[in-house]
């Protein structure tokens, strides 16, 4: 109506009222999920399934536009990842990838193993990512040695009791120049870190 206009237009009547602003598509990506065009009327899917956990890291460019953003999530199956590299068009992301702008999507886990997902990168542009699987109430662990590996080394960490929600993760190189991670979750099977 009138007032949802003169919020939106910035109209001198929308003194005391709340508005919700919604940004144009141009100004962000869709990773998972279906896009609608600004008018509502187009629908775009991403062929990814969207989920409730997901996280984001950085690999360091040179500069801001050399910025690689990694992204894992959890779409209730599986653990996905992609990246998001290139030209900085907002640009929604795709399954099978968009060129100079998006990575393929790769599953990271399957078999219900994502919850709690946790991503961060090393100094060597490695890439750590942890995640939770309910079913067994465990930790699990994967490594990428670049944001273009397509084969990860995965490993459980921890599976005695129930161990693994509310992950975090952090990496350093040690003296010999290799990455460590440091995983810290909670552990619901002994009531604490």
């Amino acid at each position: 109506g009138t007032v949802g206009n003169d919020i939106y237009n910035g109209g001198n009547n929308s003194y005391g009222y709340h508005g919700v602003y919604e940004n144009s598509s141009s100004n962000y990506s869709v990773v998972a999920g279906v896009e609608y065009s600004d008018d509502g009327n187009t629908a775009s899917p991403t062929g990814n399934t969207a989920g409730e956990y997901l996280d984001i890291a950085v690999i360091p460019g040179e500069n801001q536009t050399g910025d690689v953003v990694v992204f894992v999530w959890y779409d209730g199956t599986n653990l996905n990842y992609t990246y998001r590299y290139g030209t900085k068009g907002d640009t929604d992301a795709n399954a099978a990838g968009v060129d100079k702008s998006w990575g393929v999507t790769k599953q990271i886990f399957t078999d219900g193993i994502g919850e709690h997902c946790a991503v961060t990168v090393d100094a060597k542009k490695g890439i750590h990512i942890a995640a939770y699987s309910r079913s067994g109430a465990d930790l699990y662990y994967a490594y990428l040695s670049d944001k273009d590996d397509t084969t990860p080394k995965t490993c459980l960490v921890d599976s005695y009791s129930q161990v693994g929600k509310y992950i975090s993760i952090d990496v350093a190189l040690n003296s010999a120049g290799n990455a460590v991670p440091y995983i810290s979750y909670l552990g619901d099977g002994f009531g604490g870190l």
